[in-house]
């Protein structure tokens, strides 16, 4: 297909850029198009610290009800002090992988699960030490790091299952050359774990002409921030090797400016 130039100046914002991206649902509750961009991130990570929660908490309730040495009294004190477990989770970078990676699973995250776990376990242990209920006996500690890993790890998947139902593919724009964009288009076509629907390509400068793999060029690279209004766009796969670094600069701010994912 022959590139073509939209110019948006003229052409009034393509809401089946929505239709054919986001479902209905994320639609109505404003996570579509950029605005909705780091609705999404934000919500998607509350949801996935939700669920490790649970499961931390699921774990030590289930350790006190079977263990003869630990009581309600640490399962309290470690209820309270369970923001440890999460502080260490999130400096593993647990949280921001969703919003960084085109393609990203819970089954990805498992060898980071497992480093989480052992270390959230000594962190937790290490503050319960000093608390009144005093630190947990080695067996309980061990059973609720391996209860913790894997409830973190089923309840990360779940979270998952039921979010990309709800909220349906990104809307994604490439910016490169046509031959990149080809390439790019080709493996989101056959990846559908990518979860992402492109909706053309910007060029840096007045490139073009070359086949882009069926994508449509929306413009230059200047355009991308009324492009992304007017197609509701999410999310930017960058391919051009040659840009420069204040065009890159001035490209990063204005991702960030219009809360699209780079």
């Amino acid at each position: 297909m022959g590139s073509r130039t939209v110019d948006r100046r003229k052409s009034p914002p393509d809401a089946e850029a929505s239709r054919v991206g986001r479902s209905a649902a994320a639609t109505r509750l404003g996570l579509a198009g950029p605005g909705g961009a780091r609705l999404q991130g934000a919500l998607l990570r509350r949801l996935l610290a939700s669920g490790d929660w649970l499961a931390l908490i699921a774990t030590l309730a289930g350790v006190t009800a079977t263990s003869r040495e630990t009581d309600v009294g640490v399962l309290f004190w470690a209820t309270m002090l369970g923001p440890v477990w999460l502080l260490t989770v999130k400096l593993h970078g647990l949280y921001d992988n969703d919003h960084r990676r085109i393609r990203h699973s819970t089954l990805d995250e498992l060898p980071r699960l497992v480093s989480a776990a052992a270390l959230g376990t000594l962190a937790l242990d290490g503050v319960l030490s000093i608390s009144p209920a005093g630190a947990l006996p080695p067996t309980d500690a061990i059973a609720v790091g391996g209860g913790a890993l894997v409830g973190s790890f089923v309840a990360r998947g779940v979270v998952r299952f039921f979010w990309h139902r709800l909220a349906g593919p990104a809307v994604g724009l490439v910016i490169g050359p046509p031959s990149a964009v080809s390439t790019v288009a080709r493996r989101v076509a056959t990846h559908p774990e990518a979860r992402m629907h492109l909706v053309g390509y910007l060029a840096v400068g007045d490139g073009g002409g070359a086949d882009s793999g069926g994508l449509p060029r929306l413009g230059t690279v200047d355009d991308i921030a009324a492009v992304a209004h007017g197609m509701a766009v999410e999310r930017v796969i960058v391919t051009e090797d040659q840009m420069s670094e204040p065009a890159a600069e001035r490209l990063i701010e204005e991702c960030k400016a219009a809360g699209l994912g780079l």
